[in-house]
């Protein structure tokens, strides 16, 4: 087994992280899916089949249920737990895949670090976000906005929000050997609503997950 890392959040949320080092039979052997799993898995190539499935095998264990409790998806693409009462959140990026779930509208990015984030900053970063920060540190920080808003996105999970111009953070200090707390605001039509995130660095990976406040 590969679960890098489990833990629970002070608000009860429960995060989980899987380097995937087995192969698609290995998740096939331990998932009972659904058909409409199954169609959905036949329209993947084989790296994104073994990633959807090692997310819904961590998302099992997590939840540490007998019975698994298919994942689907409601009409924004979101997806949800169907028959069961929790809020999740699912993401991958390279070899690891992550997973959120709990009571409270909640959100999970990982992402490997590139160089190359740079070249699309101008699609998620404001321009009050560009003040604070640093040049010596502009790759950390592009990252953590970029995953922050990309969890805050999926814990609100509705298509057309807009990273740059329906999300906003507030100003924050990275510390790399240390979680970093950091806040969100979603202004959309007439909905507001506020976000605590906490990102952290492990390896070259930016992980962040996110919980909607009010």
């Amino acid at each position: 087994m590969a679960l890098q890392k489990f833990f629970k959040t002070t608000s009860d949320l429960s995060i989980g992280i899987w380097k995937i080092e087995e192969d698609e039979s290995f998740f096939r052997k331990n998932l009972v899916l659904l058909q409409s799993e199954i169609t959905e898995l036949a329209e993947l190539s084989s790296k994104k089949r073994v990633e959807w499935l090692a997310s819904r095998y961590l998302l099992h264990v997590s939840l540490g249920q007998e019975d698994r409790f298919a994942c689907v998806k409601d009409e924004h693409g979101k997806p949800y737990l169907q028959d069961f009462d929790q809020y999740i959140s699912l993401s991958h990026s390279r070899n690891y895949v992550a997973t959120i779930h709990g009571l409270l509208p909640c959100g999970i990015d990982i992402q490997y670090h590139i160089d190359k984030i740079g070249m699309i900053a101008k699609k998620f970063v404001s321009e009050d976000e560009k003040k604070f920060i640093p040049k010596d540190k502009e790759l950390l920080y592009l990252h953590a906005i970029w995953g922050t808003k990309e969890a805050v996105y999926k814990a609100f999970g509705k298509k057309g929000t807009s990273l740059i111009n329906n999300i906003h953070l507030d100003p924050f200090k990275i510390e790399e050997e240390l979680p970093t707390a950091i806040w969100a605001t979603l202004n959309i039509e007439n909905t507001t609503k506020k976000y605590e995130c906490k990102h952290e660095i492990f390896e070259d990976f930016t992980l962040v997950y996110v919980y909607e406040i009010m």
